[in-house]
């Protein structure tokens, strides 16, 4: 890490000009190791940005000239277009804080045009919007009651399933890799006496859930059915036998086919059948996040409760401390 080439920019002289690209190369670098060691990021994410960093380095882009960035990251993909994007921003902010808070009479005009050159820089990379992302893609209630509404009877053992796997992100806000993977083993109970799962989220680390206490019945319901062992959420195949586990991916099909059965229920209009014929795990996470929120306006600990650490995925996500005898679940109408 060259710091040194960072420090420059306090003692830039008032004519010099932002040509030197290994300034923002320095302080991409510096912030993307920062957010890591204060747990912003997941090693994973840290991982990504580095390589990013690196491709640019290895393409020989000045990243201090804006037409030169936009050319380059036009012939990017989607995805490595925002991961740029993203470490550009971190890195860029430390420049644009020093340009600031050391421009005086002598040198503002040259620090006010490297914050412009800054601004032009942030300007030139275009990400599209994933469209599940556009707004926050959530259910509304009426949707939800239609839902649970759909769930085959509760005296099957399809109709138990799913009532458990869609709880899993629905009720509970875990995401599809985690539903797939959390096993009996992982329940446990608070002081309460109410019932929560033990959650390996992203980057290793583990968060509790309080949930509800009838998608705890749910659950124990189920449980019956492949004998409190392993996976919670399995696949049924066709002959009806239990399989030990099911595929996210599978989970992603069966969410989408009960995504067109509430369009098909509610006769939704064009925009709101487009959306719930396309209703994918995350969304079910997403309104979790939702009716929780607007149920206990507590966003800090919402957050925490959906294991986020990251800052740069949304500015609502904070990981702090949230009490464990709070089932927030008992805000999302399901079950």
């Amino acid at each position: 890490m060259e710091l040194a080439t960072i420090e420059r920019m306090q003692n830039l002289p008032t004519g010099a000009a932002l040509n030197d690209d290994a300034i923002i190369f320095a302080a991409m670098r510096q912030a993307v190791d920062a957010a890591l060691a204060a747990d912003d990021i997941t090693v994973r994410t840290h991982y990504r940005y580095t390589k990013a960093i690196d491709r640019t380095k290895r393409d020989n882009v000045n990243l201090a000239d804006a037409v030169a960035l936009r050319d380059y990251a036009n012939g990017l993909s989607d995805t490595s277009k925002a991961q740029l994007k993203a470490v550009l921003k971190r890195g860029s902010a430390e420049i644009e804080f020093l340009a600031k808070s050391r421009a005086n009479a002598d040198n503002y005009m040259h620090m006010m045009a490297i914050v412009a050159n800054i601004q032009a820089l942030h300007a030139s990379i275009i990400v599209k919007s994933r469209p599940s992302l556009q707004k926050g893609h959530r259910m509304t209630r009426a949707q939800v009651e239609i839902l649970a509404r759909l769930m085959p009877p509760a005296d099957t053992e399809r109709g138990r399933r799913d009532r458990v796997m869609i709880g899993l992100m629905l009720v509970a806000g875990l995401r599809v890799a985690e539903a797939t993977e959390i096993t009996f083993d992982h329940i446990t109970v608070v002081p309460s006496g109410a019932a929560a799962l033990k959650v390996d989220g992203k980057g290793g680390k583990q968060r509790q859930v309080t949930i509800k206490e009838s998608l705890a019945i749910a659950i124990e319901a189920w449980g019956r059915d492949v004998q409190h062992e392993g996976n919670i959420a399995r696949a049924i195949m066709r002959n009806g036998t239990i399989a030990d586990k099911i595929s996210p991916n599978s989970v992603r099909k069966i969410v989408k086919t009960y995504g067109v059965k509430v369009a098909d229920m509610l006769g939704a209009n064009s925009a709101e059948r487009k959306q719930l014929c396309a209703l994918a795990p995350h969304d079910l996470r997403r309104t979790f996040a939702w009716f929780a929120y607007d149920k206990t306006k507590d966003i800090e600990g919402v957050s925490k409760l959906l294991g986020h650490s990251s800052a740069t995925v949304t500015r609502r996500y904070i990981g702090l401390d949230t009490p464990e005898d709070t089932a927030y679940s008992d805000a999302v109408p399901f079950l």
